[in-house]
């Protein structure tokens, strides 16, 4: 396989030559000692006995433009031309003064490109898992509203809502509308113990007394910062992030790579991966001071994001292999309906049987519905659309009922009657007995 390279240049002297720039090329490098110079009908080819069609040189435009050239190179080694990108480029600034010099086509880090991608994923994906493992586990469900600067809480929240696709009122997946830099930025500002950097000015200028610097010192030297001190910053996290987020933001843009950077990004992911590995296991030993705790709950909301309809993300038929449902549905394992269970006036002869729903089900089906992220900023949950929403899942609305009952008066769940602060009437609402 050919790599190849394309650049397009301005040279200062009008009268300059394809030949002029072949002849300046075809002078010994690194490389190749020596180059040869062939003319053909549009322009000059430079070589060597390796590689006869090294390079072409051609003209760019017509007059009366400036001279303008077009220099294209291929090797079959794309570390060769990696080599061969600097010569090229030197030799036209250097040696021809080049007025301008662009890389149009570049094979050298579209090959790096292409390897970096996926370590940089991986890594990347590796740290968005943690901070939601590490933040949910010490700071709670809100955490990024906290941790986050405002600035950059803004600019996440602003994202999200712009987002036409439906995954936000899914999945609560915040952390996806920030930037490479910015999940690492969360790691490096929690060392200072405190959850906003900026606040330690105020607070040292609210130190009056030997308890308040007492508690000052404490909040700087909690577990919490201690924990990011030594699991981060003394391991030069920041230091390995700033580099890759520099060349991702290459790779992203399509701005020429070297294999150092590739070199680079092989040394540091490892050390990344044991660093989050080692804050991983470490992660119960964080403790939030008091303060720290009580300005956690004073700030706990969920943003007012519009769930919207969320079922067109699910695969369609065509997707799973063209399948019949229809046809499906008739082979399909069927379980017993309860015995005094009703034929629903709305169905019909074609529709198959529905599942009787065992206790653990529906319990683990309460448990989700309750802990679910976008409905979390509910007070309760109303029997009626917990027994539909087992009913959309297949189940049979009288084994439904029948399960509620049982399990209600084994006192697992309890049944009650919730009022709202505004509400004209009471609702029917279910919930885990504590």
């Amino acid at each position: 396989m050919n790599y190849r390279l394309e650049y397009i240049t301005t040279l200062p002297e009008p009268s300059a030559t394809c030949e002029d720039v072949a002849r300046q090329l075809a002078v010994g490098d690194e490389l190749f000692s020596s180059k040869f110079v062939t003319e053909t009908n549009d322009g000059y080819i430079v070589g060597t006995p390796e590689y006869p069609t090294f390079m072409k040189v051609t003209s760019f435009g017509e007059p009366p433009k400036p001279a303008m050239f077009c220099i294209e190179a291929q090797l079959d080694d794309p570390r060769k031309l990696e080599l061969q990108r600097y010569e090229i480029g030197h030799t036209l600034r250097e040696t021809l003064s080049a007025v301008h010099v662009y890389l149009v086509h570049d094979d050298v880090s579209r090959h790096i490109a292409v390897e970096l991608h996926p370590k940089l994923s991986h890594i990347e994906r590796q740290l968005r898992t943690f901070l939601n493992r590490f933040f949910l586990n010490v700071v709670g469900p809100d955490w990024l509203r906290i941790t986050a600067s405002p600035e950059v809480y803004h600019k996440m929240n602003t994202r999200r809502v712009r987002d036409q696709e439906n995954w936000k009122s899914l999945f609560d997946n915040e952390l996806a509308y920030m930037d490479f830099h910015e999940i690492g930025a969360l790691i490096t500002k929690q060392s200072t113990g405190l959850s906003n950097p900026d606040d330690l000015p105020m607070r040292i200028q609210q130190t009056h007394t030997l308890n308040d610097l007492q508690a000052l010192k404490h909040d700087l030297e909690s577990n919490y910062s201690k924990y990011f001190r030594e699991t981060f910053q003394e391991r030069k996290f920041h230091k390995l992030w700033s580099k890759l987020n520099i060349i991702r933001n290459k790779v992203a843009h399509n701005a020429p790579l070297t294999s150092d950077e590739n070199s680079f990004v092989d040394e540091s992911i490892p050390k990344l991966e044991r660093l989050l590995r080692d804050a991983e296991l470490r992660i119960r030993s964080v403790q939030l001071t008091e303060k720290e705790l009580e300005t956690v709950k004073e700030q706990q909301s969920i943003a007012d994001v519009d769930p919207g309809d969320y079922h067109d993300l699910k695969p369609s038929i065509k997707v799973l292999g063209k399948i019949d449902l229809s046809k499906v549905r008739e082979h399909l394992p069927k379980r017993r309906t309860t015995v005094d269970s009703e034929p629903d006036s709305a169905a019909t002869d074609d529709v198959y049987e529905e599942f009787d729903i065992e206790d653990w089900e529906l319990l683990e089906a309460l448990d989700e519905q309750i802990a679910s992220g976008h409905k979390i900023n509910r007070r309760f949950l109303a029997l009626s659309t917990f027994i539909r929403l087992l009913e959309d899942e297949g189940f049979s609305r009288e084994s439904v009922k029948e399960s509620v009952r049982r399990l209600s008066a084994e006192g697992v769940i309890e049944v009650y009657l919730y009022e709202g602060e505004h509400s004209m009437k009471s609702t029917r609402a279910v919930r885990r007995v504590e």
